[in-house]
């Protein structure tokens, strides 16, 4: 993906360009933006080392605090473009041990680390908050067509966006047949389950995949006077590591 470079100069007179000619009250800018998220927070305490659940820690038990937020936005469709910007914030693993978090250690006959310091109460450090989603929506007018550029969820039926799954790329969705749509997408780095992937894989050392993806689906859905019947099949191929994935289902929904 190439970019364009501007001098230091530039971009500072086009920033001044930008502030002085649209500047607007904060209600007129966020007017029609639409907003949606979610805020979530989990405790999970499976220490216990028998049925009575003595609360004395074992090897491969805690507590933690989880936090999870996240918000959409969305800015109103100009000259059949759109713009989708997400902010996610989470921290799934703050520990607390309340005091179990092992023996005191001592050098010398100096206590280094006090038995039960650390990450306590959920006041550890923040482990993850950054843009989940930044794209732009293309929807032209003479055909029912929409395309997507840039990070976006990755709704597939290999693909679990309520838990994080994105990509960077494109995405064309065409629905000019009734009852059929067509989809194609192309991302050059990709996530799956990025929440979970590191305790799946002990050798994964990060939370996506360095390797293209490309995708290819043709989805329909007709109702009729005995329900919806539906088809969907998809091709999925993975650079150097998938050549053909096929994923079909056929429904019936009554």
């Amino acid at each position: 993906m190439k970019f364009l470079k501007i001098s230091l100069a530039a971009s500072l007179a086009l920033g001044a360009l930008s502030t002085a000619s649209f500047a607007q009250p904060l209600e007129e800018a966020i007017k029609g933006v639409d907003v949606s998220g979610y805020l979530r927070y989990r405790y999970t305490d499976d220490r216990y080392d028998s049925k009575n659940f003595a609360k004395d820690s074992v090897s491969g038990s805690d507590a933690k605090h989880q936090w999870r937020a996240e918000a959409d936005f969305k800015t109103p469709t100009i000259n059949n473009v759109s713009l989708n910007l997400g902010i996610l914030y989470r921290n799934d693993n703050q520990n607390v041990n309340h005091g179990k978090n092992g023996p005191d250690v001592v050098e010398n006959n100096v206590i280094k680390v006090i038995n039960g310091t650390g990450n306590a109460l959920g006041a550890g450090q923040d482990s993850d908050f950054g843009v989940s989603q930044f794209y732009m929506t293309i929807a032209p007018d003479s055909t029912a067509t929409t395309v997507m550029l840039g990070k976006q969820k990755l709704g597939t039926p290999v693909t679990n966006p309520g838990d994080g799954d994105r990509g960077t790329g494109i995405l064309a969705l065409n629905s000019d047949i009734p009852g059929l749509t067509l989809a194609a997408g192309a991302f050059d780095s990709w996530s799956i389950d990025d929440l979970n992937v590191s305790g799946v894989y002990s050798n994964a050392s990060e939370n996506s995949v360095d390797k293209p993806l490309y995708t290819l689906a043709a989805i329909y859905g007709v109702d009729t006077s005995i329900g919806n019947i539906g088809a969907q099949v998809w091709f999925f191929n993975v650079t150097d590591m998938v050549d053909a994935m096929i994923y079909s289902e056929l429904s019936w929904k009554h």
